[in-house]
């Protein structure tokens, strides 16, 4: 260990039972007898505090539409003696135990014996409407060494996900309606749902029928695109 023979130890194998800081270094075996010794690679072995990421509150509007804007909040702890860095945590949209969308954050160092408290504004998924659950996982990759990680979970926050109900309510087209000739369109499209549109685009499809309802049999003309709330 550190160029120096471990006293009483020559077996294979060398067991560090409770390791501690100290016993972070350089350890090298060496083999001898009557005609000589040899010595093998050097192993460097660090030993790092135990840390311990606990889950601690998770806070979301209690309804949300799809695709709007949120904001997510989030506390954890981290109750070891060391300090904890480099890691992620995930917020899981779930539904009958199925995973639906996750966000992943990385919060930055943690020192030890300290909390941390994250809001993130995140684009809610586009799903359907119903009731789901929202999940937290810290350190969701177990990438902090030595993390206990027993209690990194908190589940059961209820969460409730409204839609949008976009609806023609009105239409009319200007023109000749002459093969060849331009014809114009006019109309008017109202949400009757009770969630907002948000951040979602669509497309508004004109079709040629000789059908008063749509059916597979419509001709398609054109479509508009790029219509945002």
């Amino acid at each position: 260990y550190n160029n120096k023979a471990i006293p009483g130890e020559t077996n294979l194998t060398l067991t560090i039972t409770n390791a501690q800081l100290s016993d972070s270094g350089n350890y090298q075996l060496t083999a001898s007898n009557a005609l000589g010794s040899t010595n093998g690679q050097v192993a460097n072995v660090t030993v790092y505090l135990p840390t311990d990421l606990q889950a601690v509150s998770l806070s979301a509007p209690s309804v949300v539409g799809s695709q709007t804007w949120v904001s997510l909040v989030w506390t954890a702890t981290n109750t070891g003696p060391g300090a904890a860095s480099d890691f992620d945590d995930t917020v899981y949209l779930e539904t009958n135990g199925n995973l639906v969308a996750s966000f992943n954050y990385g919060p930055g160092p943690v020192p030890a014996g300290s909390a941390y408290t994250v809001t993130n504004r995140i684009l809610f998924p586009g799903v359907l409407a119903g009731n789901y659950t929202l999940a937290l996982k810290v350190d969701t990759f177990q990438s902090v060494l030595g993390n206990n990680g027993s209690n990194s979970t908190l589940t059961g926050i209820p969460i409730t996900v409204i839609n949008p109900d976009l609806q023609p309510t009105a239409f009319q087209v200007s023109g000749t309606g002459v093969a060849g000739q331009g014809v114009q369109f006019a109309w008017t499209v109202a949400n009757n749902g009770p969630g907002p549109v948000g951040d979602a685009g669509w497309n508004d499809y004109f079709y040629l029928s000789t059908n008063p309802v749509w059916d597979a049999s419509a001709t398609l003309i054109t479509y508009t695109s790029g219509l945002y709330n």
